[in-house]
C-alpha cells in the first residue's frame, strides 16, 4: 500500500526572520511583555552576529532519585533549567570622529560594555521579519541576562566586533506579546 504524501505549509527561511530586542531596565513578568515596551527597546536585528550570539535553553539538571528495589536502574527526573546567553556586537564609530563610538549605531554595545549591567533580551523567530515591529501575539523568549566583562575578537578580520558573555538569571521560552503593557 502507498502511503500518499500529506501536503504541508511551506517552510520558514530562517535569514532575515530573528528579531532581537535589548530592554535596558525592564523589571517587569518575561511572560506577556507588550508590543509597546518592546517596540521602545534596542532593535539589535542588525547589530549582532549570527555566529557569535546565542540565547537558548540547555540541558536540564537531573537528579537521580529513590529506587526500588525492582526498578532498573536508577530513574532520573528533570530538575533546574539552564540557558546560555552571549551575544556579539558590531562595533560602530562616529564617522565625523571615528575614535569615538557612535552614539546611535553603537548603543548596544555602550549599554552592555559595564560588568554587571542587568538586561533583557527578547527573541522572534517565526514567518515576519526582523524589521516588522513587535504585535500582540507575536510568539518570543526572553532572557534576562547580566553583562560579564566584554572580549575583544580573537580574529581581527572582518568588521569589528565584541562578544558580551550575558550569563542568564531566568527565561521564558515561549513567551506571547501581550496588548498592553501588564499582560
Amino acid at each position: 500500500m502507498i502511503v500518499p504524501l500529506i501536503p504541508t505549509v511551506p517552510r520558514t527561511y530562517a535569514d532575515a526572520h530573528s528579531k532581537f530586542t535589548v530592554l535596558l531596565g525592564y523589571t517587569g513578568d518575561l511572560d506577556a511583555i507588550s508590543a509597546d515596551v518592546l517596540n521602545e527597546g534596542i532593535d539589535g536585528s542588525c547589530r549582532v552576529t549570527k555566529e557569535g550570539t546565542r540565547y537558548s535553553a540547555t540541558d536540564s539538571a537531573t537528579e537521580t532519585g529513590d529506587a526500588a528495589l525492582c526498578d532498573e536502574g536508577a530513574p532520573e527526573t528533570l530538575g533546574n533549567s539552564n540557558y546560555e546567553g552571549r551575544m556579539e556586537t558590531f562595533r560602530y564609530f562616529n564617522v565625523e570622529n571615528p575614535g569615538a563610538a557612535d552614539p546611535e549605531a553603537d548603543e548596544i554595545f555602550q549599554a552592555l560594555k559595564v560588568k554587571g549591567t542587568s538586561a533583557v533580551i527578547v527573541i522572534r523567530e517565526t514567518g515576519k521579519r526582523y524589521d516588522l515591529d513587535w504585535e500582540a501575539g507575536d510568539e518570543y523568549s526572553a532572557f534576562r541576562v547580566e553583562a560579564d566583562n566584554w572580549q575583544r575578537q580573537q580574529n581581527m578580520t572582518g568588521y569589528i566586533k565584541r562578544t558580551i558573555p550575558t550569563p542568564v538569571q531566568s527565561a521564558v521560552l515561549n513567551g506571547v506579546v501581550a496588548e498592553t503593557a501588564g499582560g
